[in-house]
């Protein structure tokens, strides 16, 4: 590996550390970096740390960015989901659903009572508002990873404005994978012996756009975010897998811890028989207005800090691969 050159003009081509991605070496061709990124030290192309350096290195910069990460989150997806949660509250919290029997005790009718549907209209508006802030996070996360891995700091107010720019990008790249996974799964009901087919197109399909939301964030905007992330996963697909499943299983953990913790605080406890005539909804919620707001502005945040973490490490795993970046985030030539 060629030492980085000192005072010259014009260095001799070489790989280098790497200024645009702060991690591994880039190929420096005696006029311009080039797209050739290594992590090992022979050069010899593209690389991916092992899980335990990726993983700690992704919380790692969630903890070192905390501050700016909840501000973020704080600003974006508590407010929208605090409020689609208190609206859908309010729309269920007298209603029911009411049962008919014959005399076999079998259901023949089911009908609803109390459900307020304008408050639920709301509701919906409010939880595709969130929606959408969630895109903006995603895109602000990457920012705040790809400047902290070169030691260049974003202000959480710069992160949200730059997210708000590549919202777009992000949420055309979601709906595309979305899209594409409700069909593979719609196929797949529709026609269950081809399970064997679906499922690995499914797990291919994912991993293939494992990088996709990432380089709408941060790649330049004439890449294509889809052939970028194809191009990106070509190699290592197994392991890019395993990082999606821990990532995944992280976020899920979150969900599930949460969850058991606020259960006792006053989380709702409906109870259904066959031959109840009744079943409130409401009492899914709790009867505490307050306790259920409490609730949801925990769960937004351990949420939010736990997709912060899904898109660090996705973020990091896109520099590890040597994913283009943007102008903007270039570092200065050392030469």
């Amino acid at each position: 590996m060629t030492d980085l050159p000192q005072n010259s003009e014009s260095p001799e081509e070489g790989w280098y550390p790497d200024p645009v991605t702060g991690t591994g070496h880039r190929y420096w061709n005696g006029f311009a970096w080039t797209d050739e990124h290594s992590l090992d030290p022979g050069g010899t192309g593209g690389g991916i740390q092992p899980v335990g350096p990726w993983f700690s290195e992704s919380v790692r910069l969630v903890l070192d960015r905390s501050f700016d990460l909840f501000k973020l989150i704080a600003v974006l997806v508590l407010p929208t989901g605090l409020l689609s949660g208190i609206l859908l509250y309010l729309a269920v919290r007298d209603a029911r659903v009411l049962f008919t029997y014959d005399q076999n005790d079998v259901i023949t009718d089911i009908g609803f009572d109390g459900f307020r549907g304008g408050m639920f209209t709301w509701a919906v508006f409010a939880f595709l508002l969130n929606l959408l802030a969630s895109f903006v996070l995603a895109a602000a996360v990457s920012r705040q990873v790809v400047f902290a891995r070169t030691d260049r700091p974003e202000a959480w107010t710069q992160s949200l404005v730059g997210g708000l720019k590549r919202s777009p990008r992000v949420l055309g790249v979601s709906l595309l994978l979305g899209l594409g996974l409700f069909l593979l799964l719609f196929f797949t009901v529709l026609f269950w012996p081809l399970l064997l087919i679906t499922v690995p197109l499914a797990v291919f399909f994912v991993v293939r756009l494992a990088l996709a939301t990432t380089s709408a964030a941060v790649a330049p905007k004439s890449t294509g975010a889809v052939a970028n992330s194809i191009r990106l996963t070509s190699t290592f697909a197994w392991a890019i897998l395993g990082r999606l499943l821990l990532m995944l299983f992280v976020v899920f953990a979150a969900q599930l811890v949460i969850g058991m913790i606020a259960a006792p605080f006053g989380g709702g406890s409906a109870t259904f028989q066959n031959g109840d005539p009744e079943l409130p909804l409401g009492d899914f919620f709790g009867g505490n207005l307050g306790v259920y707001g409490f609730q949801q502005v925990v769960g937004g945040l351990v949420s939010g800090f736990a997709s912060a973490l899904y898109g660090a490490g996705m973020a990091v795993l896109y520099l590890d691969r040597g994913g283009e970046l943007d102008e903007e985030f270039a570092m200065p030539s050392p030469f």
